[in-house]
């Protein structure tokens, strides 16, 4: 997958989220098996604020060629996504997330997987560009 479509794909999916989490945060919620007090929906709301920010990320360097700026975005992209799924499944095995999370934990995982190869594929790429 080139890292055009990959962050089309990205910002695509987390602006839907971000919206989501600002205006409707109960029905996020319910999908994972929350119950919608008020400081859940607090979290919810301000978590969406954050994922507008990958939304404008992604749709706006989709079109970036390797560079030193490219790869960290791709490594912090990697590095969030990851650290979703594995905050997904361990929340998922205390039992306070219910099986609702379980698409969000594989979304993440994939995203996580392929910002990453992109990073470590285009590595020297972007080294080359600096020189």
């Amino acid at each position: 997958m080139t890292f055009k479509t990959l962050s089309q794909a990205l910002a695509s999916l987390t602006a839907a989220l971000s919206l989501s989490l600002l205006f409707l945060p109960q029905s996020v919620l319910w999908v994972f098996g929350v119950e919608p007090t008020e400081s859940a929906l607090f979290i919810s709301r301000r978590a969406g604020a954050l994922f507008i920010a990958f939304a404008v990320i992604a749709y706006l360097g989709r079109t970036a060629a390797p560079s030193s700026l490219r790869q960290a975005v791709c490594l912090g992209l990697s590095l969030s996504f990851g650290a979703l799924a594995v905050l997904g499944i361990f929340e998922l095995t205390r039992g306070y997330a219910g099986p609702g999370i379980l698409f969000p934990i594989v979304a993440e995982t994939l995203f996580a997987y392929a910002y990453w190869l992109i990073w470590r594929n285009s590595r020297f790429e972007a080294e080359d560009q600096v020189r």
